[in-house]
């Protein structure tokens, strides 16, 4: 825009021409050399457009100038000397690092929050909705939550603690929880005491209790079970008290070897059992009945069992921690008289529903070996309950070169069966027998 030197402003023929324009500074401004003063804006918040045909000259704003700002505690901060200042506080300052239309706000030493007591206060959200999209807060007494959805605005327990995407999320009264990963105990409600280490470790348990579980998944089988540890194992519904590491197969998170330190070669404690294991890899022990020995089976599994001898040609003797066997030969049995008291040679336990029958050879010698014996003794008794009853007299026969009247006879007491021999007075006899029993059951 101009005004040239024709132009009148005032109107009427008898004014001067407008020879200059002052501004707010700067100074008075003539006209060029036409005659002419051009008012133009800056092209790009002032725009200027002259309208020859209406005379008129139209200023206008291109941009939007802001007349005030509304801060976070809905008071207004308008304008002084045209600006408006954006300063920090003691923990935040601004600055316009490299570009005056750039400001960039800076943490100097820490954040202060409140403690959380809804999704309002204390919260801090990634996204646009403080409940939906909570990040990080501490809801509850003694509690953390870290993550996406991670517990809640509700929960009126104590010493929980979430880390990940909906860890904890439906916790409701439950305390001293400890859950890492996605959705690890995501279910648990009125749940205590357990601790979840892997994604979705625990992500059913809603009641259960004292649980730990490690590994992704781990523990998922369980609702309400409690007391349990398990590492890379979903568990088995209504396990208690249980222990589970691994899972059997060769496949991805299997496995089909275990090695463990420290146990070869390693004393252990006077009272000891033997390990087993089954085919499920559940362990146990037993330490197995007196006189038995573990016995194998191609097809089957090993046993506990009694050794025995089928013929009868072996007697078998069991006791704690040991088997005594004697020969079909007959075992040796000695014992010395010097007397004539009668005296138990040899002795026999027979079973409940048994009959034996014993079969002895007889030899005995004065100490000076100037009188001798030998002979044989038959005799059988039986036993349903109660003690042993003898099965008629016994047989015997023997022959001696004695001055005296040594005796071999045998008979029943208790549960025994017996052979008994009987000395010659003021003289010492040693005696010896072989005997074998034949039992059956």
């Amino acid at each position: 825009m101009s005004f040239q030197g024709q132009n009148r402003l005032g109107g009427g023929g008898g004014g001067g021409s407008l020879d200059t324009l002052k501004g707010n500074s700067g100074g008075f401004v003539g006209p060029d050399g036409g005659g002419n003063i051009n008012i133009i804006g800056d092209g790009s918040t002032i725009d200027v457009v002259g309208n020859p045909g209406t005379n008129t000259l139209t200023i206008s704003a291109t941009g939007t100038v802001a007349l005030f700002f509304t801060t976070d505690d809905a008071t207004v901060a308008s304008p002084v000397a045209g600006n408006i200042n954006v300063f920090g506080s003691t923990n935040i300052n601004t600055t316009a690092p490299g570009s005056a239309d750039t400001v960039q706000v800076n943490l100097n030493n820490s954040i202060l929050l409140p403690a959380t007591t809804d999704a309002n206060n204390g919260v801090i959200a990634l996204g646009v909705d403080l409940t939906t999209d909570r990040f990080i807060h501490n809801f509850g007494t003694v509690s953390t939550f870290v993550g996406n959805q991670a517990g809640n605005f509700t929960n009126t327990g104590t010493d929980n603690h979430g880390f990940g995407f909906k860890a904890l999320t439906a916790i409701t009264s439950g305390s001293s929880n400890n859950a890492f990963g996605t959705e690890s105990l995501a279910s648990a409600t009125t749940a205590s005491g357990n601790t979840a280490f892997g994604e979705g470790t625990l992500a059913q348990l809603t009641t259960g209790q004292f649980n730990i579980a490690i590994g992704g998944v781990t523990g998922l089988n369980y609702t309400t079970e409690s007391s349990n540890i398990v590492i890379n194992n979903q568990g088995t519904v209504a396990d208690a008290n249980t222990i589970r590491i691994g899972t059997q197969g060769s496949g991805n998170f299997q496995q089909n070897k275990t090695y463990i330190a420290g146990i070869y070669n390693t004393a252990f404690g006077a009272t000891n059992q033997l390990v087993f294991i089954d085919d499920q890899g559940k362990l146990g022990s037993s330490k197995g009945n007196d006189g038995q020995v573990l016995i194998g089976s191609t097809a089957g599994s090993p046993a506990w069992a009694n050794i025995t001898s089928l013929d009868n040609t072996v007697t078998i003797t069991n006791g704690a921690n040991t088997i005594d066997l004697s020969t079909s030969g007959g075992a040796a049995f000695t014992v010395t008289t010097n007397d004539a008291t009668p005296t138990a040679l040899v002795t026999h336990a027979l079973a409940v529903n048994s009959a034996v029958t014993m079969n002895a050879t007889v030899s005995a010698a004065k100490s000076d070996f100037s009188e001798s014996l030998w002979g044989t003794v038959v005799f059988g008794a039986r036993r349903v309950a109660g003690g042993a009853i003898a099965v008629e007299s016994a047989t015997t026969s023997f022959n001696d070169d004695s001055v005296g009247a040594p005796i071999i006879t045998a008979d029943v007491n208790g549960n025994n069966i017996r052979l008994m021999v009987t000395g010659v007075a003021a003289s010492t006899w040693n005696w010896t027998a072989t005997a074998t029993f034949v039992t059956q059951t």
